[in-house]
């Protein structure tokens, strides 16, 4: 738990959750809850230690490695338009390397369901041509994603600028996490795009 002098007490909250919350730094006060301990931050030592891997690129917490960053369950190796994947098979989310993308896009996908094609065209109406709610919103109630890859922070962010499509990208490696129909929708948009644009030709 944090303690900010006249801001009062944040958490509780993981060790990786604590050390990217607003306002950390070693010199602030917190409190180790199983330890009934109150001191700086930089006294404790698993709190630098875990700073430490951070400045070195590690993960944070190893326990989190290969596991799906919103159910906290192990992700299942699989095949998505030939180019490998995690997938989670509670939530349906995916974890994909960035050197694939381009090879997913490329790819002209036949078969999207009428269900996955409705839910872009009402993405694509509430979001897209709404610029307010182009941006993938931070609930404050929600922790921050790990990444199943190397363990550190996801950012939320979209696709990209001609596709704002909200995704979870890790700010270490990269890696890019798709909740559930997230990566069809963003097919399914690129595809029409492409479309509109060979008609208008």
């Amino acid at each position: 738990m944090m303690i900010r002098p006249g801001r009062g007490e944040t958490g509780p909250a993981a060790l990786e959750e604590l050390i990217e919350a607003d306002g950390f730094s070693p010199s602030v006060l917190v409190r180790n809850l199983a330890d009934g301990l109150d001191g700086r931050a930089g006294d404790f030592p698993e709190i630098r230690d875990a700073l430490r891997r951070r400045r070195q690129g590690r993960p944070v917490v190893m326990r989190r490695l290969g596991l799906c960053p919103r159910c906290r369950i192990p992700l299942g190796d699989t095949l998505y338009e030939g180019v490998p994947a995690g997938l989670c098979r509670r939530c349906g989310g995916k974890s994909i390397d960035p050197r694939f993308m381009n090879r997913i896009i490329a790819r002209r996908e036949i078969g999207f369901s009428a269900d996955l094609v409705k839910k872009a065209e009402a993405f694509e109406r509430e979001r897209l041509l709404n610029p307010a709610a182009r941006r993938k919103s931070a609930d404050p109630r929600k922790t921050r994603l790990i990444c199943p890859s190397c363990g550190c922070p996801m950012i939320p962010r979209p696709f990209n600028y001609q596709y704002v499509v909200p995704v979870d990208k890790c700010g270490s490696c990269g890696r890019i996490w798709f909740d559930a129909d997230e990566l069809e929708t963003l097919q399914i948009l690129i595809e029409r795009a492409r479309t509109d644009e060979k008609e208008r030709r």
